[in-house]
């Protein structure tokens, strides 16, 4: 079965508008549960806070390339590699994070850790997009799911850390956890995509 990067484009555009709204309906969820679930913010902020925000940004890359692939059809190669998508999904992560630490927090250069955390967190995201694009086989969420639950889980780690520390309790245990969880998956996604790559 062909990939979906090598779909016409009409199929193309009615796959990648399903993942887009499938992200979208995450980050819709997550919202939802945030105005009606949640009367402690805090609890939100940790637990359901990343899945919206990392299917946020995962929708977003999604839809920027769908509008490069038809904005800049001979660039088609580059755009449908996986470095692009681990370099796209870095680049939104860190748009996503520089503006909500300059909206909601400050200018400073403390928050310069957590803004690389969007950044590494939306690239697992971007790889999960691309592995399920490339994979040539429909519907196997596992491709985008694992690697999105991955950068989520992470994600409400780094936050719990971050409430901690918030508290005046220090715990660099789940500061670690949460990067060698982000970068371990990194990891496996590539290398896995890249021996599957070679096998075939």
């Amino acid at each position: 079965m062909k990939s979906i990067f090598e779909m016409e484009e009409r199929e193309l555009v009615y796959t990648a508008v399903l993942i887009f709204l499938s992200l979208g309906m995450i980050a819709l969820v997550g919202d939802f549960t945030h105005y009606y679930w949640f009367e402690i913010e805090i609890c939100y902020g940790v637990s359901v806070g990343p899945i919206f925000e990392e299917a946020l940004k995962g929708g977003a890359l999604m839809l920027l390339f769908v509008i490069l692939l038809h904005s800049l059809p001979n660039s088609r190669d580059r755009l449908t590699s996986k470095e692009a998508w681990l370099v796209g999904g870095a680049l939104a992560g860190l748009g996503f994070g520089l503006s909500e630490d300059w909206t909601t927090y400050s200018f400073s250069t403390a928050r310069v850790v957590p803004t690389l955390n969007h950044s590494a967190w939306t690239a697992l995201v971007g790889l999960g997009i691309w592995t399920y694009m490339d994979a040539g086989v429909r519907w196997n969420v596992g491709k985008v799911g694992i690697p999105f639950a991955i950068a989520a889980v992470s994600h409400m780690v780094w936050n719990y850390h971050a409430y901690l520390v918030g508290k005046g309790e220090e715990d660099i245990v789940l500061s670690a956890l949460s990067w060698a969880m982000t970068f371990a998956a990194l990891v496996v996604v590539w290398r896995t995509e890249l021996k599957f790559q070679q096998g075939s």
